[in-house]
């Protein structure tokens, strides 16, 4: 075995000398380098100290009995360094047109001649001071330059070019308006549109001194009219070179003989476009909407004029009627004067005319049947000159109704006659005093109908008419509370006024009573003594009675809500009288107001794709849908609820308006023997809350709720 020593001298090799050497000649230039940067750098120049300034230069003249005489120079220091009064001039340079030039060196604060001039408090210029200087020599042509100068280092810190006002500013309008009365000077009227002058004014100023007083005009843009405005005294102006240039109505139409009217509403808002131009051609514009308003006059008329087309929402204000159909009498005096604003009424002074008016919106036409029927006492249809009613005969017509004017779903037709005959020149003088039954009848193609009767009233110019026959209607037994209103349960006493009642009531017959609706549905049908029409008795010695019961109509039910209806009785026949046809009116009857709904409650029905359950529900009668809404549904989670969830089919319910609020509310009995109310909020089944009534712990299967 051979052992190889190792010696020391075997182990040194040069690798290690070159990494040391390197790395110090890396650094060696390394700071060689950054010195000569930092020498070179060294070796530039430092920035001058500039300051930063922003002001800003004005001119205003000085203006004496009108002309120019000088002018002042004012600038503002706005932002920025503040300027020490030593180091700091103001230099103004001023050329004139002639080529001359002048140059006014001046301090930040100084005087010449014993005047002032420059900052108010101090020579130091700081932010937001003004600068002042007044020249006496500078001209409206002028063109002055400012330049503000640091005077130690020579250097401009601001300069601005001011201009003369005859170079540079417009004529400026002040103010403008209008006045209605010129001759009141001391108001300025609010023109209204029946005005029969007008005065417009415009007060100007121009600092420059030229503008051209011929070239300061106004245009009313909704006439294409253009026309001169003054400042002489003169053409309706009131102070010449006052500065308030003029326009009259009266003197335009002088001046340039055209002819337009007054100021009317249509002109509100219109645009008056006013025009100044001065010696150099430099123009200002300016504007202004006129102002008309109503006067009382037209306000009347307007009132007038609206009224004479149906009210937006319909001809609401015919008295009679439902919701369909509506039906109405006016004095054709009123009407023409306030159309539907008229009062409808059914006493008429013999000669005067008679509007009737029926609105439908199931009608389209008249041209099915279209007849007005005046009936006398014998049952027979009233006309002036002829035998039997046509299309041409007057009261009573067999095409009375034309069409008078349509809005929304609206159509409305009007009949218009006279009650005398000597109107036509028919010289017999009907109608006689006296209460006339009317029947309207209009059918269109399509089948629909407006049907009613009413009566109206001739009486002589005192207002006097014949006591019989005369049909009343009574709220109550003893005939002493006239009523023409009634609910659908209600009585109505009937009472007819006969010239003499007969003792004997055999002797007495009559006819059916009718009550039907505007469409010609028949809710009672039936001779006294049939159902609901009670006996006729003896009232007393010029007087028959009977009684309705609303209650029972025997033919249609009551239509639902407040609807009116042509009333009949067919006729009354004793030993000395007979009346067919003759005694009508219209009473209104207050239907039934509400519809059935439906509470239903069950076991449980799930949700298709949640994980809730529903025990109860609400659905709404709005015929002919019954739309269905959640009383109660359960989720399991979370289990703990207040009040507690019953954890059981829903077995029995009432409705009742349990707390008195006029809204439906639900009782419902569990079969885990939970009683739980739920209160209807808002009435319309959309949200309720629910509260433990008791617990039974045992199956609730019948509930009841009673007051």
């Amino acid at each position: 075995m051979k052992r190889r020593s190792i010696r020391k001298k075997d182990c040194w090799d040069d690798h290690g000398v070159s990494e040391v050497v390197g790395t110090i000649l890396i650094l060696a230039i390394t700071v060689v380098l950054f010195s000569v940067i930092i020498v070179w750098v060294g070796s530039f120049p430092a920035p001058e100290a500039s300051v930063r300034l922003t002001m800003r230069g004005e001119l205003d003249p000085i203006m004496v009995g009108g002309s120019w005489n000088g002018a002042w120079v004012y600038i503002t220091h706005e932002k920025g360094e503040a300027l020490r009064g030593f180091t700091t001039n103001v230099i103004l340079a001023i050329s004139s047109q002639d080529g001359s030039y002048a140059e006014d060196r001046l301090l930040l604060q100084g005087s010449i001649a014993g005047a002032p001039y420059g900052l108010q408090d101090d020579d130091t210029w700081n932010v937001g001071e003004k600068w002042s200087y007044k020249n006496l020599s500078i001209a409206s042509s002028d063109i002055v330059e400012a330049f503000v100068i640091d005077a130690v280092q020579g250097q401009v810190l601001w300069s601005s070019t001011l201009l003369g006002l005859e170079a540079s500013h417009f004529p400026i309008f002040i103010e403008k308006w209008t006045d209605a009365w010129p001759q009141t000077i001391f108001t300025r009227d609010v023109l209204e549109d029946d005005d029969l002058t007008f005065a417009v004014y415009a007060k100007l100023e121009d600092n420059d001194g030229d503008l051209d007083p011929a070239k300061v005009y106004l245009l009313l843009t909704w006439l294409e009219i253009e026309t001169r405005l003054f400042d002489n005294g003169e053409h309706g102006d009131r102070v010449a070179d006052d500065g308030i240039y003029s326009y009259d109505y009266d003197y335009y139409k002088t001046d340039t003989g055209l002819e337009f009217p007054g100021p009317e509403l249509s002109w509100d808002g219109g645009v008056m476009l006013f025009n100044a131009t001065d010696d150099q051609n430099h123009t200002t514009q300016s504007r202004m909407n006129l102002v008309v308003v109503l006067s009382e006059a037209t306000e009347q008329a307007l009132h007038l004029q609206q009224n004479l087309t149906i009210p937006p929402g319909g001809p609401g204000n015919l008295s009679f009627g439902n919701r369909l159909q509506r039906f109405d009498i006016f004095n054709f005096t009123d009407w023409q004067t306030l159309r539907w604003q008229a009062n409808s009424t059914r006493e008429f002074v013999k000669g005067e005319m008679v509007v009737v008016l029926v609105a439908s919106k199931t009608l389209e036409a008249n041209d099915e049947e279209n007849s007005f029927m005046v009936y006398g006492h014998s049952g027979v249809p009233e006309v002036y000159c002829a035998g039997a009613p046509s299309p041409a005969t007057t009261p009573s017509s067999t095409d009375a109704f034309i069409f008078l004017d349509a809005i929304g779903k609206w159509t409305v037709f009007i009949y218009i006659w006279n009650t005398t005959s000597e109107a036509i020149g028919c010289g017999d003088g009907k109608l006689e005093y006296g209460r006339y039954p009317i029947e309207v009848t209009i059918r269109d193609t399509y089948g629909n109908r407006f049907h009613t009767v009413d009566r109206i009233n001739i009486t002589d110019e005192d207002g006097n008419i014949p006591d019989y026959p005369d049909l009343l209607t009574f709220s109550d037994s003893s005939h002493l509370m006239p009523c023409s209103e009634f609910n659908f349960t209600d009585m109505v006493y009937v009472k007819i006024v006969v010239k003499t009642a007969n003792t004997d009531m055999g002797e007495v017959d009559i006819g059916d009573v009718l009550i039907e609706d505007y469409v010609g549905g028949k809710q009672v049908w039936a001779p006294p003594g049939v159902i609901p029409v009670g006996d006729t008795e003896y009232n007393n010695s010029v007087s028959y009675k009977f009684t309705i019961d609303l209650s029972k109509p025997n033919v249609d039910p009551w239509l639902q809500g407040a609807n009116y209806y042509g009333f009949w009785v067919r006729s009354l026949v004793d030993d000395d009288e007979e009346y067919m046809l003759a005694l009508s009116m219209q009473i209104k009857v207050n239907g039934p107001r509400w519809n059935l709904d439906v509470v239903t409650v069950l076991e449980s029905t799930q949700h298709p794709t949640h994980d809730e359950y529903y025990y109860a529900f609400f659905y709404e009668n709005v015929a002919p849908l019954f739309p269905r809404r959640t009383i109660q549904g359960f989720q399991s989670v979370p289990s703990q609820q207040d009040p507690p969830w019953g954890e059981g089919p829903f077995l029995s319910i009432v409705t009742s308006d349990l707390d008195l609020d006029q809204d439906l509310d639900v009782a419902i009995g569990i079969d885990s023997g939970y009683v739980f109310w739920y209160r209807n909020i808002a009435g319309d089944g959309e949200l309720w809350l629910r509260y433990e009534i008791d617990y039974l712990d045992s199956p609730v299967y019948g509930i009841d709720a009673a007051d």
